[in-house]
């Protein structure tokens, strides 16, 4: 189950320029099994392709494909 807080680009675009990544996507889990993702591409074309992989794994993860282990639930 998705929640609202997800990571924010504002929070992701320091830990991207701290490690020059050209972009960072995220993946956030809760206790009890909601998650979260968000991406940050520097620049228009970057954002699109990390939001584009973002996007599928919140599929992955919406639709059971991807299973969050419960070890982190």
């Amino acid at each position: 189950m998705a929640w609202n807080n997800e990571p924010t680009v504002r929070d992701l675009k320091p830990y991207a320029d701290k490690h020059r990544f050209k972009a960072v996507i995220a993946v956030c889990i809760m206790d009890n099994g909601q998650f979260a993702v968000n991406s940050y591409g520097k620049n228009a074309q970057l954002c699109k392709a990390a939001g584009t992989i973002c996007d599928r794994i919140f599929s992955e993860i919406s639709s059971g494909e991807i299973e969050i282990p419960d070890e982190l639930c």
